[in-house]
């Protein structure tokens, strides 16, 4: 078994690389400094290494990427100090501003509305980059991450498809490949993120 704190020293770069693209992509968010990000980001890097079982697939650097990221995620959404949650209170807010409250409630809508067109954009690129997928390599991809279902193992879509694991590794490897080659190409915003 390895050692928590090497896992945690080897991968410390993870945690300021996050809080960088995060940064750039929350521009909007005055309130919102480096500093928080790379709080959350070691304490869920941290927790990572303390929490990681090196008998799963997912390699430490893919685990603990995902941790960080959901840490800062939601160290993000904490920080909005007003919970709008019904939408029409939101547009209503948004289109008529002070007028019908706070104007830090006028603000917080207008950020939580940015953020959630945000967060559409995102998930339109995926939908994007998915869609030049051939229909196994979606397969493949959405069982793999577990997009419909819980995530599968490369023995569990082995077992399905009566291949190696090898073989789906193989396989998924050349998805990857060409996923990246379609980002690179067709979302010059995610550049920054290679």
């Amino acid at each position: 078994m390895v050692n928590s704190n090497m896992l945690v020293d080897e991968h410390v770069g993870l945690v300021s690389r996050m809080a960088k693209q995060l940064m750039k992509t929350n521009t909007h968010c005055d309130w919102l400094t480096e500093d928080d990000l790379v709080n959350a980001g070691y304490e869920a890097l941290n927790a990572a290494a303390r929490n990681y079982d090196s008998s799963r697939e997912a390699s430490f650097k893919t685990y603990a990427t995902t941790c960080i990221r959901n840490a800062m995620v939601a160290e993000i959404r904490t920080m909005f100090p007003v919970r709008i949650n019904d939408k029409q209170t939101k547009k209503s807010l948004v289109r008529n501003g002070e007028a019908e409250g706070d104007a830090e409630v006028y603000e917080q809508a207008r950020l939580l509305e940015h953020y959630e067109w945000e967060q559409r954009k995102q998930q339109e690129t995926v939908a994007d980059i998915l869609g030049r997928l051939t229909p196994d390599e979606r397969w493949l991809i959405r069982r793999y991450y577990g997009f419909d279902d819980d995530a599968m193992t490369l023995q569990g879509i082995a077992d399905l498809l009566l291949v190696t694991p090898q073989a789906v590794h193989k396989r998924l490897t050349r998805v990857h490949d060409k996923l990246r080659k379609l980002v690179m190409d067709n979302h010059p915003y995610y550049h920054m993120c290679a």
